[in-house]
């Protein structure tokens, strides 16, 4: 992990992908500032069985190919938000969520012209 050092080994591909993906918001819970994944109805699908079926195990999010976050799974999500915190300085935070909306708009606009 890039700030605090940890090491996982990571296995697999769960096959939630940006493309699944309908928003992202940077949000306060109590234990400070962490992102909320809102998936679309496929993704909340697709999310919903993987937490069903890879409880106790970790949901790694990745940007540019790079880990920033590791989410204990421990129980399934039926609604279709995750919320996950991330190593990432609280100071790039905002620009961080304003890349990855920027990124799911360009992927909805390229889904919409296929259409």
């Amino acid at each position: 992990m890039p700030i605090s050092g940890l090491q996982y080994r990571y296995v697999g591909d769960s096959g939630l992908t940006e493309a699944d993906l309908d928003d992202v918001q940077l949000v306060h819970v109590d234990l400070g500032y962490c992102l909320m994944f809102q998936f679309n109805d496929d993704g909340i699908k697709d999310l919903y069985r993987q937490t069903v079926t890879h409880q106790g195990l970790l949901l790694f999010t990745f940007t540019n190919d790079h880990v920033i976050g590791a989410t204990p799974i421990s129980a399934p999500i039926s609604d279709g938000r995750l919320f996950t915190f991330v190593e990432v300085p609280d100071d790039k935070l905002g620009d961080l969520v304003l890349d990855l909306q920027d990124s799911i708009k360009k992927i909805k606009a390229l889904k919409d012209h296929s259409n």
